[in-house]
């Protein structure tokens, strides 16, 4: 028989969260850096083409914000009240990384528009997004 894993706790998922953090953080500094020094061959971006991508990155901050507001905080608020309930701790986690994924998305379009010829002037908004939403998902302790 297995040996049993204790029962998971707020520091232990606050841990695994902020190491997550910290990983996907250095990860778009590294992307924004790499679009940056890299040569790109600029060509006239597809107006179409740049719209389609601002309004799914927009749709993305709105479901961060979405999860934020109706996953994060009610587990928040029932892990203050009890500590060891797992169901809410592990709504806290997941959805705490998707979150993370989705900020992560938002500056990967700004990185594939550098890469598909576009200027600077059309990937930085999609850096600042991206990075702006991640340090406002930063995770607390509850």
């Amino acid at each position: 028989m297995p040996p049993r894993l204790p029962p998971p706790t707020i520091d232990g998922a606050l841990r695994w969260l902020r190491i997550w953090y910290s990983i996907l953080l250095i990860a778009m500094s590294l992307y924004v850096a790499v679009a940056e020094k890299a040569q790109h061959q600029l060509i006239d971006m597809n107006r179409t083409f740049f719209a389609g991508i601002s309004v799914l990155g927009a749709l993305l901050v709105g479901i961060a914000l979405y999860v934020q507001v109706k996953k994060i905080r009610p587990a928040l608020e029932t892990l203050q009240g009890k500590p060891a309930d797992a169901a809410a701790l592990a709504t806290w986690r997941s959805a705490s990384l998707a979150c993370y994924v989705i900020a992560e998305a938002i500056v990967l379009f700004g990185l594939c528009l550098r890469f598909l010829g576009g200027v600077r002037s059309l990937s930085i908004p999609f850096y600042a997004v991206g990075l702006l939403l991640m340090l406002f998902l930063f995770p607390r302790h509850p």
